[in-house]
């Protein structure tokens, strides 16, 4: 009995983690407006535009990996996930 509740309680666990990690946010399409390094960290400078508000909006996303900051350049379009709104 003690080894079923142990098992119910872990898939219990793993269907809420999993739960969590599969929502990113929203896709976002940016474009690009300048590359930085800053102390060794790659950031992209973006503005993109919401659906239903007016004017664009500004980001800094910090880039993990060295090849994806080099891949792009100013005036690309780059797809970031931002926090969901809902």
């Amino acid at each position: 009995m003690r080894k079923i509740i142990i098992l119910i309680a872990f898939f219990l666990l793993l269907a809420l983690v999993g739960g969590c990690s599969s929502n990113k946010g929203e896709e976002t399409k940016s474009t690009i407006v300048n590359k930085e390094v800053i102390n060794g960290n790659y950031y992209f400078m973006v503005t993109y535009k919401i659906e239903g508000m007016e004017g664009d909006f500004d980001a800094t996303i910090k880039i993990d990996k060295k090849t994806e900051y080099d891949k792009y350049s100013i005036g690309d379009e780059y797809i970031f996930y931002r926090p969901s709104s809902k």
